[in-house]
C-alpha cells in the first residue's frame, strides 16, 4: 500500500465531523488584524503592500545617524541639520564666571565631535559648576602658604618663628 503524503486527505470527512468551520480572523497570529480580512481571515495583501510603501517612503526621508567613518560630504549635511557650526569658530560660549576663557583647541576637538552649541555650552557650564569650588580651594590654600611664607620671612626665619 503506498500513499502520497502530498494529496493524502488530513481532515476526517465532512459526514464524520460536520461542517467545516471557517478560520477565525486571527489564524495569522503575527500578522496584525488590519491586514486581515474580517470576513474571512485571509491575508489582506493590497493593506500591506500600501503599509510597505508608506514605511519606506518614511524610511527614505529620515536620515541616519552621523558616524566617524561616513563619507565627509553626508556626515557635514547631517551635522548642519542638527546645529553643527561650519567650523569651531561658530560656537559662540559664554564664561559669565570668569574662571577661564573658550579654548580654541577644546572647541575644534568638539567640533570635530559634531557637538552642536548647546553641547559645547554644556561643557563648559559643567566644567564651571565642577572645577570652580577646586579652583578656589587651591587659590586659598596656594594663598595661606604665601601668608606663612611671609610671616616666617618677617620674623627672621624658621627658628624664629618657631619661638614665636
Amino acid at each position: 500500500m503506498t500513499q502520497n503524503l502530498l494529496t493524502a486527505e488530513t481532515a476526517p470527512p465532512p459526514s464524520a465531523a460536520g461542517p467545516p468551520a471557517a478560520d477565525p480572523p486571527t489564524a495569522h497570529p503575527a500578522v496584525p488584524a488590519k491586514f486581515l480580512d474580517p470576513a474571512t481571515g485571509e491575508l489582506r495583501v493590497d493593506a500591506l503592500l500600501k503599509a510597505y510603501l508608506a514605511l519606506e517612503r518614511r524610511q527614505a526621508q529620515m536620515m541616519p545617524l552621523p558616524t566617524p567613518d561616513m563619507a565627509d560630504p553626508d556626515r557635514r549635511r547631517l551635522l548642519a541639520a542638527l546645529g553643527v557650526p561650519d567650523g569651531p569658530e561658530g560656537y559662540r560660549v559664554a564664561c559669565p564666571h570668569g574662571l577661564f576663557e573658550p579654548d580654541p583647541d577644546l572647541n575644534a576637538r568638539l567640533h570635530a565631535a559634531g557637538f552642536t552649541p548647546d553641547q559645547v555650552q554644556l561643557v563648559y557650564d559643567l566644567a564651571a559648576e565642577r572645577m570652580g569650588p577646586l579652583i578656589q580651594e587651591v587659590a586659598a590654600e596656594f594663598e595661606a602658604e604665601r601668608e606663612l611664607e611671609r610671616l616666617i620671612e618677617y620674623f627672621g626665619g624658621e627658628d624664629r618663628w618657631r619661638e614665636t
